[in-house]
C-alpha cells in the first residue's frame, strides 16, 4: 500500500474578460495524466469587466459554467452588483459550480437567505485514493477600504483570522485531514493570514493559500521553522492558471502535507475549446450591440459648449472637463484630475451625443482613480506645473474648480489617477505619493475605480434628473403597490430613451442610483429624497 499520495488544484482568480475561459476549457480537457480534485476561482468574476457592466455578469457566469470551474469564492468586487442581481447571478452558477462563503454570514441573516443557502461556508475535496480530506475556505477580505461605503452591501464582514481558525477546529480532524483557503484580500492580508496559520495550526504540515485580489501572478512562501504557507495567485482574466500539487505523507496517524509544489502555466496561446468559445462570441455580440447605445446626450452638457477631445494632451477640450465633473460628481470629491495624453478620441461631437463605443475610444487606457487629501493651493501649483514646459501629463480639471475665491489652505478631497502618484512626471504628486505611503495611506494597488465605469455611471445617474422633472411617482408605479420595479423602471427608460434599453444592467444601474436600502425595488420615500438632489446636481 503506498504512503503518499498527492491532490492536484488549478486555480485562477479575478476574471473581467472572457476571451481566455475557451482556452481554459481547452487546457483542463489535456490533463489527462493527473485529473485536479478542483478548478478554483479566488473572486472578483461578476464586476467590473466590459461584458458584466452591460448584462449584470450573465454571460461570464454562461461561460464560466462551461469552463470547467467547479469551486469559487466571492470578491470584492461582487459587490458592485445590486443585491437582486448578484442573487439571479449566485442562483445561476451555483449549479454547477459550487460557491463558498466562510465569513460573510452575518447573525441577523435568516437561515434561508441566498447569501447562506446558496453559498456553503466549506466545501471538502478528496484525493484520487480517497484517502485525504480537504476542506476549502472562501475568505472574503474584510478591509473596509475595497467595498464602496466600506462594506459589503451594509452586512459585517467577519474577521478573515478568526473564521480560518473556527472553520479549521469544525473541520479537523473529524471532516478533514487538511485546509486550503482561497481568499480575496490584499496580499499584505495573506501574509498576515499565513503567519496566523503558522502561529496556530500548522499541525497539518506544509500549507496553501490560493488567492485573488492582485492582478499580476505572485508566489511566495511565509516560513516559520521547518513549516511554510505557501500564497499563490495566478493573475488576472485567466491569463494563467496555477497548477498545484499537494504531496501527504500517510505514514503517520494522520496525513500530514509534506511539499506544495507549483507551476504557472501561461493560457494565452492555448487553442479554444469551440463549445465556450461559441458561447463567448454570442456574448461579445452582444456588447458590440451595446456599443452603439448613446451614453451622453445633448441633455448633461450646456447648448453653449460643444464637446471635443481634439488636442487634450497640450490643452484643455471640453471633453476633458466634462469627463473630470462626472469623475468628480461620482467619487463624491472635491475636485478631478485628468492626465490629457489618457484622451485619445481626437474627435469633435457636434450634436454632444456619444455611445458607449465613442467613450471607451477617448479612454482606450485603463485610468485608475483613486482619492487622495491635497490642499488647494497645492492642487494648483500641480495643475499649473502639468501645463507648463509641454508636460506629457497636461492636467484637465473639473468646471466648479477654481470659478470662485477660496481658501488656499483648504484641504480637499481630489480624484487622482494613481499612477501620478508614482511615475515622477509631476513632482509634487510623487512627493504625495511617497508622504501617503509613510503614512500608511497610499492606495492598494487594486483600490482603484475605472475612469470610464465613472463617466458611464454619471451618465445614467443624471437621467434620473430628466425622469424626475418629467413623471410623477404615481405615474411610474404602474402597478400601484408603492414601489417601483425593474419592469417600470424598464418603462419608464424607454419613455425617456425613446427606445427600449439594450440590456437589463442599464436598468440595475438606475435602481443603484436610488435603492437605499437596497432591496432591488423603489419606494417613494427613496424617489422624493433623492428627487430635490437630483434637480440641483443636473438642473
Amino acid at each position: 500500500m503506498s504512503l503518499a499520495t498527492k491532490l492536484r488544484i488549478i486555480a485562477v482568480n479575478d476574471i473581467y474578460e472572457l476571451q481566455n475561459l475557451p482556452k481554459l476549457a481547452s487546457f483542463l480537457s489535456k490533463l489527462t495524466d493527473v485529473r485536479p480534485s478542483a478548478v478554483v476561482l479566488a473572486g472578483d468574476f461578476l464586476s467590473p469587466g466590459q461584458l458584466s457592466a452591460v448584462d449584470g455578469g450573465r454571460g461570464m457566469v454562461q461561460a464560466l459554467r462551461l469552463s470547467g470551474i467547479t469551486h469559487a469564492c466571492l470578491g470584492n468586487h461582487e459587490a458592485d452588483l445590486i443585491m437582486p442581481t448578484l442573487e439571479e447571478r449566485i442562483r445561476e452558477i451555483s449549479q454547477s459550480v459550487k460557491i463558498i462563503n466562510t465569513n460573510l454570514r452575518p447573525a441577523e441573516l435568516s437561515p434561508d437567505h441566498w447569501l447562506l443557502s446558496l453559498c456553503n461556508p466549506h466545501e471538502i475535496i478528496t484525493t484520487p485514493c480517497g484517502r485525504v480530506n480537504v476542506g476549502l475556505l472562501g475568505l472574503l477580505s474584510d478591509e473596509p477600504p475595497l467595498y464602496v461605503g466600506g462594506t459589503f452591501h451594509h452586512l459585517p464582514l467577519g474577521d478573515v483570522l478568526e473564521s480560518y481558525s473556527r472553520s479549521f477546529q469544525k473541520l479537523v480532524p473529524g471532516r478533514a485531514d487538511y485546509v486550503v483557503s482561497l481568499t480575496h484580500q490584499t496580499i499584505d492580508r495573506d501574509r498576515d493570514l499565513a503567519r496566523h496559520i503558522l502561529r496556530r495550526h500548522s499541525e497539518c504540515g506544509h500549507q496553501l493559500l490560493i488567492g485573488g485580489h492582485e492582478h499580476d501572478p505572485h508566489e511566495e512562501d511565509i516560513v516559520e521553522g521547518d513549516s511554510f504557507v505557501r500564497i499563490c495567485k495566478s493573475g488576472q482574466d485567466a491569463e494563467h492558471a496555477s497548477i498545484i500539487d499537494i504531496s501527504f505523507d500517510l505514514s503517520t496517524e494522520r496525513p500530514r502535507a509534506v511539499d506544495v509544489s507549483t507551476e504557472l502555466v501561461d493560457l494565452q496561446n492555448m487553442s479554444d475549446a469551440i463549445v465556450v468559445k461559441s458561447v463567448v462570441d454570442v456574448k461579445m455580440k452582444g456588447l458590440e450591440k451595446m456599443g452603439n447605445e448613446i451614453i451622453v446626450d445633448d441633455s448633461l452638457v450646456p447648448s453653449s459648449v460643444k464637446l471635443c477631445s481634439t488636442g487634450s494632451g497640450q490643452s484643455t477640450t471640453t471633453f476633458g472637463s466634462f469627463a473630470c465633473d462626472a469623475i468628480k460628481h461620482e467619487m463624491q470629491v472635491d475636485a478631478a484630475i485628468l492626465p490629457g495624453n489618457l484622451i485619445q478620441g481626437e474627435s469633435t461631437y457636434p450634436c454632444n451625443h456619444m455611445t458607449y463605443k465613442q467613450i471607451k475610444k477617448e479612454f482606450p487606457s485603463k485610468i485608475k482613480m483613486v482619492c487622495v487629501p491635497m490642499s488647494r493651493n497645492d492642487l494648483e501649483e500641480v495643475i499649473d506645473f502639468s501645463r507648463q514646459n509641454n508636460n506629457e501629463a497636461f492636467l484637465h480639471v473639473d468646471t466648479a474648480f477654481g470659478a470662485s475665491e477660496a481658501d488656499g489652505d483648504e484641504q480637499l478631497a481630489v480624484a487622482v489617477h494613481m499612477p501620478l502618484l508614482r511615475d515622477n512626471q509631476i513632482p509634487a504628486l510623487t512627493d504625495l505619493g511617497q508622504k501617503l505611503k509613510i503614512q500608511g495611506l497610499f492606495p492598494g494597488s487594486e483600490d482603484w475605480i475605472p475612469g470610464l465605469y465613472l463617466v458611464v455611471r454619471f451618465c445614467c445617474h443624471a437621467r434620473w434628473s430628466q425622469i424626475m422633472r418629467n413623471f410623477d411617482f404615481n405615474e411610474l408605479d404602474l402597478n400601484s403597490d408603492g414601489v417601483l420595479d425593474r419592469d417600470e423602471i424598464k418603462s419608464l427608460m424607454t419613455k425617456v430613451l425613446g427606445h427600449e434599453p439594450v440590456e437589463d444592467y442599464n436598468v440595475d444601474d438606475m435602481i443603484r442610483a436610488i435603492d437605499e436600502d437596497d432591496n432591488g425595488v423603489i419606494d417613494r420615500s427613496e424617489f422624493d429624497r433623492l428627487l430635490n438632489e437630483t434637480q440641483k446636481r443636473f438642473s
